[in-house]
């Protein structure tokens, strides 16, 4: 890494000098371990998996390796973020705004009712 990506504290990274808040936003204040390690690293350090490596990923169940590019990471959680402020929980949204589904309530045995 360069020094001045070095000095840069991980919720700067991959965002514009003239974009650069005065602290940390609320959204990346208590990012895990692993989000914080992926936020410090530049895109243009990104190295994408190989189709082999996903399999493998897969085939081994490690599912918790795969990430995001650290710039799509930040756009995700500033979006979850706003989504569990405005609706309680990304679910919530889900279920009224996507799923536009009012009452969970079960109609019968599973499957066994079609359509929404």
């Amino acid at each position: 890494m360069n020094e001045t990506i070095d000095a840069v504290p991980y919720w700067l990274v991959n965002v514009p000098a003239e974009h650069w808040p005065k602290t940390c936003p609320e959204f990346l204040l208590n990012v895990n371990d692993k989000d914080r390690g992926i936020l410090s690293t530049p895109d243009d350090q990104y190295r994408r998996l190989t189709w082999p490596e996903v399999k493998d990923i897969i085939h081994n169940n490690r599912l918790d390796i795969f990430q995001r590019v650290p710039s799509d990471l930040r756009k995700y959680l500033q979006y979850t973020s706003k989504l569990k402020a405005d609706w309680g929980s990304v679910m919530r949204f889900v279920l009224s705004e996507r799923l536009q589904w009012d009452d969970l309530t079960p109609t019968g045995p599973p499957f066994a009712k079609s359509g929404g």
